[in-house]
């Protein structure tokens, strides 16, 4: 589609960047200006990688899950005995089908719900992890989620580096 979501967000960027701020006077007005205009150079190259960067996320996170979950279940004493189950669980009944072109809200939807699991499994290994016999197993895990948290932060820098830095506008 011609013009593109991107291209149409960065022509009004630029529109209130070049004909409307520079008339404006009032302070606090001046600084609205400015932070809707990130906020729009933050939606143009938002829109056009969003789906992507999401769709990227949510195999990373399954797969992370996935081998946590086989750990978990693996493990004489697992510190959330249901959790592997729930993992599983998740994992059976995805929100997006293979042949569908996914939409952002249902990759969305997708992303909260594996993170939401994936908080209960830091939080389950976290609060085990001081005292459980199985602790270089939890430690372990913990790795393995602090790698996919790392690999989460670099997959989304292009939303927002560099557009909210360099000078203001």
């Amino acid at each position: 589609m011609k013009p593109s979501a991107s291209h149409l967000i960065e022509a009004a960027r630029l529109a209130l960047q070049e004909h409307v701020a520079p008339d404006v006077r009032n302070e606090l007005a001046a600084s609205a200006v400015r932070s809707i205009t990130m906020i729009l150079r933050h939606l143009a190259v938002r829109s056009d990688q969003e789906g992507e960067i999401l769709w990227a996320e949510n195999r990373a996170l399954k797969h992370v899950l996935l081998r946590c979950a086989d750990t978990l279940s693996a493990m004489d004493q697992p510190p959330n005995p249901q959790l592997a189950d729930r993992i599983e669980d998740e994992l059976s009944t995805s929100r997006v089908a293979a042949l569908e072109y996914p939409s952002i809200a249902l990759l969305d939807e997708e992303n909260a719900a594996l993170r939401l699991l994936l908080d209960d499994l830091l939080n389950s290994i976290l609060s085990a992890l001081r005292d459980h016999p199985e602790r270089d197993v939890l430690q372990l895990m913990r790795g393995q989620i602090r790698a996919h948290l790392d690999a989460q932060i670099l997959r989304e820098r292009v939303l927002y580096f560099p557009v909210f830095t360099g000078p203001p506008v």
